[in-house]
């Protein structure tokens, strides 16, 4: 008879009534025994049909719990104390995170758990690809994979950067010797807290960057909302030791550069320039194959150029003295 371990899946919530039904479908069809599942909702003072949708499919199935979190559980703020309670009412042996605009695939739980490969490994993160067609969504959804694949690559020469709160799961023994979300010093990149702190406590991690755990989620809808999104995940990349810093703002700043320099060496720098974007687009045309994704491969040819712009007003825009705004809430 197969032996699987319990599996408590959290979800936090706030003003996902677009989203929340298609996720918790997604969950639904998983292909793991509902009798070794449960599906944790949390909702953070949703001011939309979010709770109306979640208390339905509550009401209907036994294993899906629906929960209001009002109070705010030691230095947790958001997301992060929502999680926090929710893994105080969880039963499972490991915890699974992801997000309302997320759609998991059927095999989700099972492949995940075959990257806790060893005991020692306390985190395992999956690869999601943002959902969506015309030229902007499109986009997002290249960008999206090629920086997972750098991640990738990273992980492959065990240099951890971080894991992806919307694709991640953990065992909870590694959970609570952070003292869980309550102890870990708050940040808006609560997942990026939660990977380091228990990488800190000696917890070894994996990549998995397979078909099996790849996961759909919604692009944002206007460049405003991709660089608030991103200001807020530079936040957790900030807390990186200063060299990953470093390269991190070199990669976004490389093409800029050497199309500076062309004026002064044109010859050299123009190989160089043709050379890096060549050598990006083949890097995404491989990844989409070995994904198995078949649209999107035409993008490679305005990918570049809508990259340096975009990553250049990034910058700009990480500069600005404005506060991180997340969920209509804003933090310093």
């Amino acid at each position: 008879m197969e032996q699987l371990p319990y599996i408590s899946i959290l979800l936090a919530v706030r003003n996902e009534e677009e989203n929340l039904g298609n996720c918790l479908d997604a969950l639904l069809a998983l292909n793991y025994p509902k009798e070794k599942l449960e599906i944790l909702v949390g909702n953070d003072a949703s001011e939309d049909d979010t709770v109306a949708i979640a208390e339905k499919y509550s009401q209907q199935y036994d294993f899906i719990r629906l929960y209001s979190i009002e109070e705010k559980l030691g230095g947790a703020e958001g997301k992060a104390n929502v999680l926090a309670q929710l893994a105080h009412f969880s039963k499972g042996e490991f915890l699974f995170f992801t997000d309302a605009d997320m759609e998991v695939p059927v095999g989700w739980i099972r492949d995940m758990l075959k990257g806790f490969d060893a005991a020692d490994v306390g985190v395992v993160t999956g690869v999601s690809y943002v959902e969506g067609n015309g030229l902007w969504n499109t986009w997002q959804a290249m960008e999206w994979l090629y920086a997972l694949s750098l991640v990738k690559v990273m992980a492959i020469l065990k240099q951890p950067v971080t894991a992806m709160g919307n694709n991640m799961a953990v065992r909870r023994a590694a959970y609570e010797a952070t003292g869980g979300y309550e102890q870990i010093p708050f940040s808006v990149a609560e997942d990026f807290a939660l990977f380091w702190s228990m990488r800190k406590v000696g917890w070894d991690f994996r990549q998995l960057f397979t078909v099996g755990v790849l996961s759909r989620t919604q692009p944002v809808k206007t460049l405003l909302d991709w660089l608030k999104q991103r200001k807020r995940w530079m936040q957790g990349a900030m807390m990186l030791p200063w060299y990953w810093q470093l390269a991190l703002v070199l990669h976004s700043c490389l093409l800029p550069v050497l199309l500076f320099f062309l004026f002064i060496s044109p010859q050299w720098i123009l190989l160089l320039s043709f050379s890096l974007i060549s050598i990006r687009s083949f890097w995404i045309g491989s990844v989409l194959h070995f994904l198995r994704i078949k649209k999107g491969l035409w993008s490679v040819f305005y990918f570049e150029p809508t990259y340096t712009i975009l990553y250049s007003l990034l910058l700009i825009y990480y500069l600005l003295p404005v506060n991180v705004e997340w969920k209509g809430r804003e933090y310093q």
